[in-house]
């Protein structure tokens, strides 16, 4: 597969993971609703997080959709310009974004634990919360799972093409 079709094939699970992120969003609204008019104080613990969750997803969700629509016809028109440079540039976006998400994995696992854990150390509306929280570390850590998986992908398919094109001069 060439320089060209890997950016396509990666921007178009960018975009189709920002669709999937936007309908999940839709989903939990009606729960933030449920959750808002209830009277307990677990659900009410358990509000925050969710909204921070949701507002998370459908930013980002949004945000992948409107960024990479047009995202491969720029890396087109500058492969076009010089294909070393702009292999090199995804090559080194890439490499960075990676380690982002090796890090933010490991930072939503541990909180995870964390949440699960002062679960059984707080009284009700903190149980909520932490509960809450653990659930926004899941959605999290499942998002950047997803995310991560599809970028090493495209950053292999960086490295055979970046040892294929050769410097001019």
């Amino acid at each position: 597969m060439d320089f060209i079709q890997q950016i396509q094939v990666w921007t178009r699970g960018e975009l189709e993971q920002g669709k999937w992120m936007l309908a999940i969003s839709l989903v939990l609204l009606p729960l933030l609703f449920l959750l808002l008019k209830s009277e307990n104080a677990i659900s009410r613990g358990i509000l925050i997080p969710l909204s921070i969750l949701f507002s998370i997803i459908a930013g980002y969700g949004s945000y992948l959709i409107i960024g990479r629509t047009g995202y491969t016809e720029r890396i087109e028109n500058q492969f076009q310009l010089n294909a070393e440079q702009t292999i090199e540039s995804q090559y080194q976006k890439a490499t960075q974004d990676e380690k982002t998400y090796t890090l933010l994995k490991g930072i939503w696992a541990a909180m995870v634990v964390v949440s699960i854990l002062l679960y059984f150390f707080t009284k009700q509306y903190y149980r909520g919360l932490s509960l809450g929280l653990a659930v926004m570390f899941i959605g999290l850590l499942v998002t950047d799972t997803f995310l991560h998986y599809r970028l090493n992908q495209y950053l292999n398919a960086l490295q055979v093409h970046k040892s294929k094109v050769k410097p001019l001069g």
